[in-house]
């Protein structure tokens, strides 16, 4: 499931980047949109489990085009260290 939500991720920036606004939009199931956002916030996925999302709602996403991208391993903090 984390290599679809880094794929995922990887997609709708590249996406984003070539429309001429820069944004895009994507549906998805809240498990699935609780990784997407410990990705893009950099928490555990532990502390993502604890993040309201409410069916039907909307949660926004805003990546600068700039952004620098950082690797996501082992020793990242999405595993909160745990991976063996």
């Amino acid at each position: 499931v984390i290599g679809r939500a880094i794929e995922a991720i990887t997609t709708l920036a590249k996406s984003a980047s070539q429309t001429r606004e820069g944004y895009c939009v994507a549906v998805t199931h809240s498990t699935f949109l609780r990784i997407l956002l410990a990705i893009a916030m950099d928490v555990s996925l532990f502390e993502a489990a604890s993040i309201n999302v409410t069916n039907g709602g909307i949660s926004v996403i805003d990546v600068t085009r700039d952004q620098i991208t950082r690797p996501i391993g082992k020793k990242s903090k999405l595993f909160s260290g745990f991976y063996d």
